[in-house]
């Protein structure tokens, strides 16, 4: 997606294939049971550690570390829906250069605070990317077009790409600065709790909220109910911050710059 940090974890996909034919879930488990005890294998002769499988998540993972570098790899099998979503997100960063720098802020933040995670059932990375690209695109002028507007033509990346060089610069009439934006979709997070437990979705494909028994059939480009742990944090900061005396939009700012700023962000 072209959205990391230096402490980004790496999402590999084994294909056995190149055609477009669904690999059901029955065959994907075996094989990443497969792998893990090839893994295990590596682990007891000191070249990785931490070998994790997680079959009964969405999408079946094998998590394991490098060794050599320290590097976390999350390892699918046949994952090709989400190459595809990655490639798509990708070329759609390029209308707003905002779009990728506010994705490694939130990626950040929310791994600072322990709420990126598909493991532990809160955001995974994709969850979070999309709920960025919804937030810019309901801005005042908007940042992002909805979705459904880049997909007209299909999902083909080389059809994305046609499609989205005509929406460079789409977000010129916005001027919000990186820190702005990050704020007020803290904000927007926190202000929508009770809608939240209601079932309302944002949807990245729409570019509006939705119900959450509502769906596109577009590779379901919508974010229901966070996991109230992530409310909870919001809230929490903004009350600490905005309650405090002489406080401020700008101190909350300060704070969130300086403390994702602690952890090597990669927003340039």
């Amino acid at each position: 997606m072209d959205v990391f940090s230096v402490e980004s974890d790496l999402d590999l996909s084994i294909n056995f294939s190149n055609n477009s034919v669904e690999f059901p879930r029955e065959k994907k488990v075996p094989a990443l049971r497969k792998l893990a005890r090839r893994l295990y294998l590596l682990q007891s002769q000191g070249h990785v550690y931490r070998v994790h499988p997680i079959v009964s998540a969405k999408v079946p993972i094998v998590k394991v570390i490098d060794r050599g570098t320290g590097i976390e790899c999350d390892i699918s099998v046949e994952n090709k829906d989400g190459i595809l979503k990655s490639q798509i997100i990708r070329i759609i960063s390029t209308i707003d250069h905002r779009f990728q720098k506010l994705s490694v802020l939130m990626k950040t933040w929310a791994k600072v605070r322990s709420i990126n995670s598909s493991k532990d059932h809160t955001l995974n990375s994709l969850s979070i990317i999309l709920l960025v690209a919804f937030h810019l695109q309901t801005r005042k002028p908007p940042i992002l077009p909805p979705f459904r507007v880049l997909l007209k033509d299909g999902m083909e990346p080389a059809k994305v790409k046609k499609v989205v060089q005509g929406y460079l610069q789409y977000g010129k009439g916005n001027n919000e600065s990186l820190a702005e934006l990050f704020v007020s979709l803290l904000s927007k997070l926190a202000s929508v709790e009770s809608l939240w437990l209601e079932g309302i979705c944002a949807s990245a494909y729409e570019g509006t909220w939705i119900d959450r028994i509502w769906e596109d059939g577009r590779m379901n480009f919508f974010v229901c109910s966070p996991r109230s742990k992530i409310l909870q944090i919001v809230l929490k900061m903004l009350r600490e911050q905005l309650g405090r005396r002489g406080s401020s939009k700008s101190t909350v700012v300060s704070t969130v710059l300086l403390v994702t700023s602690q952890h090597s962000i990669m927003a340039a």
